[in-house]
């Protein structure tokens, strides 16, 4: 099983996007969380789910998970069998 490791950026972008979600709709912002939690969850059994970045144009040696309409930037080591979460979009 893989270690996941959240950066300080993506715990801020993270806690920004669910309070935004949560001052309109608190029962959506809950449902949400728990769903992006699970996916990110599922990285530790699946490290290779998301997309490498190069395949969307985007240059830099990561992956992205895509959740619903938010964006989950990481970083995968196999040698470490190491993930880190650098990063959340929501688009």
């Amino acid at each position: 099983m893989t270690t996941i490791e959240y950066t300080q950026t993506a715990i801020d972008e993270f806690d920004d996007l669910i309070q935004n979600i949560y001052d309109d709709k608190p029962t959506a912002a809950q449902s949400y969380f728990e769903r992006i939690e699970k996916a990110i969850d599922n990285l530790a059994y699946s490290p290779l789910l998301g997309v490498e970045c190069a395949r969307k144009n985007i240059k830099a040696d990561c992956r992205i998970l895509i959740v619903d309409s938010c964006l989950v930037f990481y970083f995968y080591n196999p040698q470490s069998n190491h993930t880190k979460n650098s990063a959340y979009s929501l688009r």
